[in-house]
């Protein structure tokens, strides 16, 4: 069978068991659980369009709280505009991401890495101290999309992954897909052959930030009330960073996964210990990072290998 034909199936069968969950476990937990591991793949699959780069951002919950507030203040003092405030949510991000790529994106490995953390806490310190617009450390309010009907907030977020997920497909098999791998192995190289990889380095960064933008601004009206200790955690930029890695960064399908499995232990870990899945998140990268650089999914591949052999 034709293995382009073969992942389209195995991605149908995947969103359709996703789909009947809510059926077969009619439980508000269990549901609200599925739509946070979906805002969770959609956020990990968006991170990995820059990582693909070899430029790891630590400041993703940067752009997550950009698109939530950016969503608030419409909502807040203009009026309940979903699609509008999702828009300027993603644009907005994307902006800032421009400027902050222009500024960051030639320096390298940690120091890019610093450079987007310390951006993410200087907005996290702005929100807690900007009250007049932003309500300041006690958060925001807006209102609830699709009247609250948490059944109907899960499909939409479905609905949201799997869009970022055939994004994530284009931009792999595009130019900026093919000159990332090319700049993530050499710069030296991507330059004698034409790349840019500047450019391609902010254009990926703008797309990232843009998708989480959007993400961002869907969490706000899903939870209807944010702070800015939440939604500018570091926990949600490590969270991110762990799925992609334990997931396997450099493809399409192993952020998905490393989300996926992360989320539900992560949760599962939650009720048994507290703060305990971030000693978890700790021990996964060291341990992905020694042992499985490419991710869970370079187990599959690896498998796959021997049984042709």
């Amino acid at each position: 069978m034709n293995k382009k034909l073969l992942l389209i199936i195995l991605w149908i069968i995947i969103f359709s068991a996703f789909s009947i969950l809510p059926i077969v476990y009619n439980n508000p937990y269990i549901i609200h659980l599925l739509t946070g591991i979906m805002i969770y793949i959609s956020l990990t699959l968006s991170f990995a369009i820059l990582a693909r780069t070899g430029q790891v951002s630590i400041g993703q919950a940067a752009f997550f709280g950009i698109g939530s507030y950016i969503a608030a203040i419409i909502c807040k003092y203009i009026g309940f505009y979903p699609f509008i405030e999702f828009v300027l949510a993603g644009i907005v991000s994307g902006l800032f991401a421009l400027i902050l790529g222009f500024i960051t994106l030639r320096l390298k490995g940690i120091y890019f890495s610093i450079a987007t953390l310390s951006f993410a806490q200087t907005l996290l310190v702005f929100a807690n101290m900007e009250r007049k617009i932003l309500g300041g450390a006690t958060g925001v309010a807006v209102k609830p999309l699709f009247n609250n009907n948490i059944s109907i907030n899960y499909y939409f977020s479905i609905l949201l992954t799997i869009i970022i997920l055939i994004i994530n497909y284009f931009i792999f098999k595009s130019k900026i897909g093919y000159a990332s791998i090319v700049i993530r192995n050499d710069e030296r190289v991507a330059n004698s052959v034409g790349i840019n990889p500047v450019k391609y380095k902010i254009l990926a960064f703008i797309i990232s930030a843009f998708l989480t933008g959007i993400i961002g601004a869907y969490y706000i009206h899903y939870v209807t009330f944010i702070v800015p200790d939440e939604i500018f955690s570091t926990n949600i930029s490590v969270s991110v960073l762990a799925m992609a890695i334990f997931g396997g960064l450099f493809t399409v399908e192993g952020p998905f996964f490393g989300a996926l499995i992360l989320k539900i232990i992560e949760e599962y870990l939650r009720l048994k210990i507290k703060y305990g899945h971030l000693i978890i998140y700790g021990l996964i990268l060291i341990l992905s990072v020694l042992f499985l650089p490419e991710g869970i999914i370079s187990v599959f591949k690896k498998m796959k290998i021997k049984k042709r052999s």
